[in-house]
């Protein structure tokens, strides 16, 4: 008798005897049915993944947008229409994006841009303004291996001047005030001086195609303002900058040229007139803003 119970257990094999068919691993509230197919469960997602998508999805985490940058709004005319109709019959659509309040400064190296830029921004903050900066893209086309100050050549000067749109118009999208460090004539002011230190001249068709960048980007810039040099003012030491002072003075007269020549309405901003500056910016931008929201629908 016991020899025929082993037998059977035998057959029946240890695992059915150690756990009833319900407690079975992988199926732990039933047991697998004749022809059933497990089904694989999905990995988890990975640690740092499942991370990114908590931060996703936290209420406010991203920046307020102001309403209608970034999207086309069509003109309408008198039949209310968003496009109106050429002659032949196309379609001219006419369409403007609002931006903020845009202030630039421009200027040879170390005459106060950022000083002024920095006090400027903490006043509009004080006045409850958003406020975003565009800052120098000098140090960033060194990292990327492109020339600067007396090395500068078109490639570098195009590269700085169109990065420099790029990041203005991406900053509409998130202030009331946009203050730009270096102005994208200064650029050209810098290839020119490059091109007067070394005894070349540049080639007439690219440098007409710089100014016309140049040219159709500046109407954006509500106020301007060019630094004047104070050679009796040392250079900052915040960072490396450039020592050569003939250079420096070479720079200083032609971004003023280019301004000049492009006929781009500016002020001059002093080294001792930054307190007076401060009063009018603020006052102008606060003014034109006014105007801007009352002229909304």
């Amino acid at each position: 008798m016991a020899t025929a119970d082993g037998a059977r257990h035998a057959a029946v094999g240890p695992s059915r005897l150690a756990r009833p068919a319900r407690l079975r691993p992988g199926h732990p509230h039933r047991p697998r049915r004749p022809g059933h197919r497990r089904r694989r469960r999905a990995a988890p997602a990975p640690r740092r993944l499942r991370h990114l998508v908590r931060l996703a999805t936290v209420p406010g985490t991203a920046r307020r947008q102001r309403p209608g940058l970034g999207r086309p709004r069509a003109r309408r005319g008198a039949e209310g229409l968003p496009a109106r109709r050429r002659a032949g019959g196309g379609a001219v659509v006419t369409s403007e994006v609002e931006k903020p309040v845009v202030v630039a400064v421009t200027g040879t190296h170390s005459t106060g841009k950022s000083t002024f830029l920095a006090r400027l921004a903490h006043e509009l903050r004080r006045a409850h303004l958003q406020v975003c900066t565009v800052a120098d893209l000098g140090e960033q086309a060194q990292r990327v291996g492109l020339p600067i100050l007396r090395n500068h050549t078109w490639a570098s000067t195009l590269w700085i001047i169109t990065r420099g749109i790029s990041d203005e118009l991406e900053a509409w999208l998130h202030g009331d005030v946009v203050l730009v460090d270096r102005a994208v004539p200064d650029a050209l002011g810098y290839y020119r001086a490059a091109l007067a230190d070394r005894g070349e001249h540049p080639d007439p068709a690219v440098h007409a195609r710089l100014e016309g960048v140049v040219r159709d980007h500046s109407v954006h810039y509500d106020l301007l303002y060019r630094t004047t040099l104070d050679p009796d003012i040392p250079l900052g030491t915040d960072k490396h900058r450039d020592p050569d002072a003939d250079f420096r003075r070479l720079a200083d007269h032609h971004v003023g040229q280019v301004l000049h020549d492009l006929r781009l309405p500016h002020r001059l901003l002093p080294a001792d007139g930054h307190d007076h500056a401060l009063e009018d910016t603020l006052g102008f931008v606060l003014d034109r803003l006014a105007h801007t929201t009352a002229a909304q629908p």
